[in-house]
């Protein structure tokens, strides 16, 4: 554990948030992930947030939530699904939210759906990112 401490900072809080540091300390191209979705909420990740946001692209999130997987039911593990690519000249990241939806079959439905969830989709010009949380951002998709 005190490995943990001294080498990931960013991330110390939760070993899933350890492995996304990791992977994108170590990735000559993109870490595509579905974790929980606490890191882009909780105060103990805004470091992580910060470094990602400021160092390379998301270029794609989906913010499933709840009931993501048929497998797991309830409200208790809410997820997140997302691609970062090592590259931070990236000009353009695509932000999904599925969260309204209360199957795993209807965010997947509404996923290929385009014209269904225009209104879950966010595109933001790299160059504004900078000003942003991805608390933020997730925010702007439910107004």
């Amino acid at each position: 554990m005190a490995s943990i401490k001294i080498n990931y900072k960013e991330s110390k809080n939760d070993l899933y948030a350890v492995f996304i540091e990791k992977s994108t300390r170590y990735s000559l191209n993109y870490v595509a992930m579905i974790t929980q979705h606490t890191w882009m909420f909780v105060m103990g990740f805004e470091k992580l947030r910060k470094n990602i946001l400021n160092n390379y692209n998301i270029q794609s999130m989906i913010h499933l939530g709840s009931k993501a997987f048929e497998e797991i039911s309830g409200e208790v593990v809410q997820t997140c699904s997302f691609v970062i690519r090592n590259n931070n000249n990236i000009k353009l990241s695509t932000f999904i939210r599925l969260t309204d939806f209360d199957s795993s079959k209807e965010k997947q439905y509404k996923y290929h759906k385009w014209n269904d969830i225009t209104n879950h989709t966010l595109h933001i010009n790299y160059t504004a990112k900078a000003n942003y949380e991805i608390t933020d951002l997730i925010f702007l998709l439910s107004l």
